[in-house]
């Protein structure tokens, strides 16, 4: 049994998600020796707290500065374990595989972690995969997205249509699947919930959480919700130091906390990449539901039928996280698909945005057919861009009905020597548009489908006991309308 199963079932049988730091800094001086020195004074903690915590997380920075705190830490290891509790050494690690392995060697041998964290900045490999190699229980909490106010926008900057947290993400699941988990600030709930998603979006279990930041520097209890049953919460100052305690004992502290983290976590369930598509599509009125089932409240389409849903997709761009989930979602699927194509081509005007964030992502070249034809000036191209006959191409749409748009597009790509075999729509609303384009030896994909992007809000609001169904108008339009 690895670390984290071992994590994970003494929480559920201790009905805890929280861990005790020892970060022993200044303000810490007149409670240690009250109690005689820092030794006597961790135990006492450990003691104290030891029914209501899974582990211990001592940040093996404010042990270093002498051999006899080094001493200290060994030793309160050992106490720890003694107690039951796991030990995860707060070593935030990350080099090259030879010196990260000597890293490894010596954190096991003085302090035998169960669980150490990582900073993962020069590869999972490297950095997280030097101490899965000493142990075949040791797990890791690779940095992810960061309490600290100034690593931010580095953290939330995008590359290859995912933020830098998110790519880490990516990374280290891909490496190991199963003993890698991340450290989330417990500030950065939105963060959270970016990883939950794409986590079930590429097809893993949930990874294991450390989620530092409640306290004093004000972790938003949303994010328990959000993190589900296998994210840990490490409190230090709060349990650790009178000024925070509120005149309450650490015991009372550790019991109170534990039972403020549970009721948020008690039957909450983290939303899909495709449930937060759709939750910011309704909020933005990318999505408009009709109110009623009454034809004069819902909307006419380009095919002149009325509905009562309308993709007003356009306007995506106008919200940059929806739009890069929008393009990570196709590129995931043209990825998954197989296919091969040369360059990706935009239904005009309105798949523009998708297919250009598409295209960065997957590094390929973009033509831009002209709606209106080849134009009067200039080159006169009918097409923009660069591009060799015979080179075959992916058509890229935001919302598919029949599918006229993207035939006309085919056939102004096809008539200047280009092969289309494949296009991907963000939404297809299941009413026609494959079955038309199929025939004219086009494949469709999509990002999703209507009925499936409902069907998974359905399920969600269900799991987590929320009453909010969509319009009886919607619901019976999607049974029947559905091709």
């Amino acid at each position: 049994m690895n670390a984290f199963e071992k994590l994970n079932e003494l929480s559920a049988k201790k009905k805890s998600h929280i861990i005790l730091g020892l970060d022993p800094n200044d303000e810490m001086i007149d409670d240690i020796k009250a109690y005689g020195g820092l030794e006597q004074y961790l135990k006492y903690l450990i003691d104290e707290t030891a029914d209501f915590v899974v582990a211990v997380k001592p940040n093996i920075a404010f042990y270093e500065e002498s051999e006899e705190r080094r001493k200290i830490l060994k030793t309160i290891c050992e106490y720890a374990h003694s107690k039951g509790l796991l030990v995860v050494l707060d070593a935030k690690r990350g080099d090259i595989a030879d010196t990260q392995t000597a890293y490894a060697k010596a954190d096991i041998a003085n302090y035998k972690p169960d669980i150490v964290t990582i900073s993962g900045y020069l590869g999972a490999e490297d950095t997280a995969g030097a101490y899965l190699k000493q142990d075949p229980n040791i797990c890791v909490y690779l940095l992810a997205a960061t309490s600290n106010a100034s690593a931010v926008s580095f953290q939330n900057s995008i590359a290859n249509g995912l933020t830098i947290y998110q790519n880490v993400v990516e990374m280290a699941r891909k490496y190991d699947s199963k003993r890698i988990g991340f450290v989330v600030g417990a500030t950065k709930p939105d963060a959270m919930k970016q990883i939950r998603a794409l986590e079930m979006a590429l097809g893993y279990d949930l990874s294991n959480i450390l989620a530092p930041g409640f306290g004093k520097q004000g972790g938003d209890l949303l994010f328990a919700k959000l993190a589900g049953k296998n994210a840990m919460y490490p409190i230090s100052s709060g349990l650790t130091k009178k000024a925070y305690l509120d005149g309450l004992s650490v015991r009372e502290a550790a019991n109170n906390s534990c039972r403020e983290i549970n009721a948020q976590i008690d039957g909450s369930t983290p939303k899909s990449m495709l449930g937060l598509v759709i939750d910011s599509m309704i909020e933005n009125a990318i999505l408009k539901l009709a109110p009623s089932t009454d034809e004069i409240t819902w909307f006419k389409l380009k095919s002149g039928a009325m509905s009562p849903i309308y993709a007003d997709v356009r306007n995506i761009q106008a919200y940059p996280e929806l739009l890069n989930m929008c393009c990570w979602l196709i590129a995931k699927q043209i990825r998954d698909s197989g296919i091969a194509f040369d360059q990706i081509a935009a239904v005009p005007y309105g798949a523009l945005s998708l297919a250009y964030g598409v295209a960065h992502i997957l590094g390929k070249p973009v033509l831009t057919p002209r709606k209106e034809g080849a134009k009067d000036h200039g080159s006169k191209d009918a097409i923009v861009g660069r591009f060799k006959q015979g080179n075959k191409v992916l058509i890229i749409e935001d919302v598919a009905t029949s599918g006229s748009s993207t035939i006309e597009t085919t056939e102004l790509l096809r008539a200047n020597g280009l092969l289309v075999n494949d296009a991907i729509v963000l939404i297809d609303r299941e009413q026609g548009a494959a079955k038309n384009l199929s025939e004219k030896g086009i494949r469709l994909l999509s990002g999703f489908t209507l009925s499936s992007a409902f069907k998974k809000q359905a399920e969600y609001e269900k799991a987590n006991g929320i009453n909010k169904p969509m319009t009886k108008a919607v619901a019976e339009y999607l049974k029947k309308t559905r091709l």
